[in-house]
């Protein structure tokens, strides 16, 4: 998309400012993002502190002319270029300052996708401030390359498939969780399905693959209460209260299961298992429910887009349909072309039957495979 200048502009669910910006803004990490001529499109509150720019100095602007010296131009050419190219890039790097100084910087460039295609980058950065990180900086770091990387997949995800796995490939090794499943509401908004699940017992896929979102289990529980659901571990603790599970889960596991709330409506769950009885912090759970809301955007995108697709395909239906019925005053050849029309538009097969002399008399049959 392009506005009214010409320059590229991301789509709406890809901004970071409405899918990672309170984590991000919580580990002091700097995120700028910009479009495919490397022109400056969101700017946070962070990035302004650490590099001395405000946004509105930097909005429009293009990010080497001001945080690239220029003795780094030609790195910093190589790195956009292949991260235009669909691959993520990380590592250390001089970020020059308002005052003309020059602050070193953990720095993870990721594409961001619309359809198919890279459209953006979203740069996160956190300070260096010494020769070594310590464990606890090298773990944050771990977290926001995970996070920026998971938030640009999603603003590119198609299908549902997609957004599990981003849970099951990022949130789960982000946090040490052992088992890691998503399950979505279906249009029934009574029954939960499993989209994909990991690290669990054979059969749990089978097991699981449907369930009510009435059923006393943690992962219904978080999508009828829309609240965060946490088991610390204890002995019996969970089959105590979920008699359902009985069985079914090892002992001394803790279990997180997050709602997937995209505006009024709850589209799904992510239930994450972790051995022992340990729970995550604050810093864990604010990662997890951050990338859970980017889950939910997504969904309600990806959803948004079906039924959109849907409607034009049955508009086109009708408008096809219309024409048939007004281009022949046999309405055996009429009714049997719509059949064919109805295939596979509406369905996978289609039959017309109308009443004569008392008899049903079938009048055309329409088939996805031919030879049926």
């Amino acid at each position: 998309m392009k506005d009214g200048s010409g320059r590229e502009e991301l789509p709406a669910a890809a901004c970071p400012a409405s899918a990672g910006e309170a984590v991000l803004a919580a580990l002091g990490a700097a995120v700028v993002v910009t479009d495919l001529a490397g022109t400056i499109l969101h700017w946070n509150a962070a990035a302004e502190r650490l590099y001395g720019y405000t946004e509105a100095d930097m909005l429009g602007k293009r990010v080497q002319d001001h945080l690239v010296g220029p003795r780094d131009q030609s790195v910093g050419e190589a790195i956009m270029a292949m991260v235009l190219s669909g691959q993520r890039w990380e590592g250390e790097f001089p970020v020059r300052c308002a005052d003309g100084t020059m602050r070193r910087m953990r720095v993870t460039d990721t594409p961001l996708w619309d359809q198919g295609a890279v459209v953006g980058v979203v740069g996160v950065g956190l300070e260096v401030s010494g020769e070594v990180a310590d464990a606890a900086a090298v773990v944050l770091t771990d977290r926001l390359d995970r996070l920026s990387q998971a938030i640009a997949e999603l603003a590119g995800a198609c299908e549902i498939a997609d957004v599990n796995a981003v849970v099951l490939s990022h949130a789960a090794a982000a946090v040490g969780a052992v088992v890691a499943s998503v399950s979505v509401v279906e249009d029934d908004e009574r029954t939960l399905r499993l989209v994909g699940i990991s690290g669990a017992r054979a059969g749990a896929q089978t097991r699981w693959s449907t369930y009510p979102v009435a059923a006393e289990v943690p992962s219904s529980e978080a999508v009828r209460t829309r609240a965060p659901v946490l088991l610390g571990g204890e002995p019996g603790e969970i089959e105590n209260r979920y008699p359902l599970l009985t069985g079914q889960v090892p002992d001394r596991r803790a279990l997180v299961c997050l709602p997937l709330i995209a505006g009024d409506a709850c589209l799904g769950v992510i239930s994450l298992s972790f051995e022992g009885s340990r729970l995550p912090d604050e810093r864990e759970l604010t990662f997890l429910t951050t990338l859970a809301d980017a889950c939910a955007q997504a969904l309600d995108r990806i959803r948004a887009q079906r039924d959109a697709t849907d409607r034009a395909t049955k508009l086109a239906f009708l408008a096809e349909a219309s024409i048939e019925f007004a281009s022949s005053l046999d309405y055996r050849t009429t009714l049997a072309n719509v059949a064919r029309l109805a295939v596979p538009t509406l369905a996978d097969w289609c039959s017309v039957q109308i009443v004569e002399d008392g008899r049903l008399l079938t009048l055309a049959v329409a088939h996805v495979d031919p030879a049926k």
